[in-house]
């Protein structure tokens, strides 16, 4: 019962942080990654983290933050890729499928960038502090999608 409860509060902090940090991924990349740190910063602050967990915290961030921009790269180059094979009159199906196949296999390793980012930081974390860090990622997606929706 307890081993369910653990993973259930995982998969919901997976999903609130993937919610919460996916409209970060757009912000201009020398701001993001500003911005993320201080973001992580705070949570540090809030979560009281002794300097060593929040040691750690910090750097489960910043190596999940390195893979994804190598990913985000590849993905950028994947969709122009895409973009000129769709363009071609006409179209290789062939050419296509391999493209959409990579874009998809790298969304994937994208998205479980955030799953592991979670396990990882949720392992560093009391339960207490768990629940104040999905508490604080609900919060930030909040925050987010209203800036989204002024954006619009």
């Amino acid at each position: 019962m307890q081993n369910k409860k653990s993973l259930w509060s995982i998969g919901i902090a997976l999903l609130v942080a993937v919610a919460f940090l996916m409209p970060a991924m757009t912000r201009a990349k020398e701001h993001k990654g500003q911005w993320l740190k201080k973001e992580r910063e705070k949570v540090v602050a809030e979560l009281k983290l002794s300097p060593d967990k929040a040691k750690e915290f910090m750097a489960v961030g910043d190596k999940f933050e390195q893979q994804r921009q190598v990913i985000l790269e590849k993905l950028k180059s994947d969709k122009a890729d895409l973009q000129k094979a769709m363009a071609a009159s006409p179209p290789d199906e062939a050419k296509v499928k391999g493209l959409v196949d990579a874009v998809v296999a790298n969304q994937e390793k994208l998205f479980d960038t955030f799953k592991e980012q979670g396990k990882e930081e949720m392992a560093l974390l009391t339960p207490m502090q768990q629940g104040k860090f999905i508490l604080s990622l609900m919060k930030w997606h909040n925050i987010e999608y209203e800036k989204m929706k002024k954006e619009k």
